[in-house]
């Protein structure tokens, strides 16, 4: 008995299952092959491979790979982070700043958690940073960081991170 001749013989939703699994099974063959051709192109080109974020690699190993991430840092955890303002008492004081200026001369240091990362270009990146019950958008550019290399810098840094700033303000 063939192959067809035995399909025919099953209900119509076992068929219908079977032909959609054998469609994804087609699928996912297709988008591996276009991986390979995709890495291959890169190798022979002699671009290296862009890094994966973190977040990008398979949720169920996250633990394990911040874990490892970690280790590898020089200091993971400083000893101390002086803090000389609260995220409230900023809001509040610089609540009435025009837009579009800053305030290049008074220099602030704040700690809190990541909620969310942007980037938007290749060197500018925004921070939603949340502490004592509220949030404040942190704007990293190159010109303005001064210890080590920036990409490195903001490159470990995920949501969920408890980190300090150190900055001017703007608004």
């Amino acid at each position: 008995m063939s192959e067809a001749a035995a399909m025919d013989k099953l209900p119509a939703a076992e068929r219908k299952k079977l032909k959609k699994e054998a469609e994804a099974k087609a699928r996912d063959a297709e988008k591996e092959k276009k991986k390979a051709e995709q890495s291959a192109q890169q190798e022979a080109s002699g671009a290296k491979p862009k890094e994966k974020d973190v977040e990008e690699l398979d949720p169920t190993k996250y633990r394990e790979n911040r874990m490892a991430m970690v280790k590898s840092l020089k200091d993971p955890y400083p000893h101390k982070w002086a803090v000389d303002a609260s995220i409230p008492a900023l809001i509040e004081k610089y609540k009435d700043m025009p837009a579009e200026t800053h305030e290049v001369g008074t220099v602030v240091t704040i700690a809190g958690r990541v909620k969310n990362k942007r980037t938007q270009g290749v060197s500018l990146l925004f921070y939603d940073l949340f502490a004592d019950g509220a949030r404040i958008q942190i704007m990293c550019q190159p010109q303005n960081h001064e210890v080590g290399d920036f990409k490195e810098s903001h490159a470990i840094l995920n949501r969920g991170d408890i980190i300090g700033i150190r900055g001017f303000v703007g608004k």
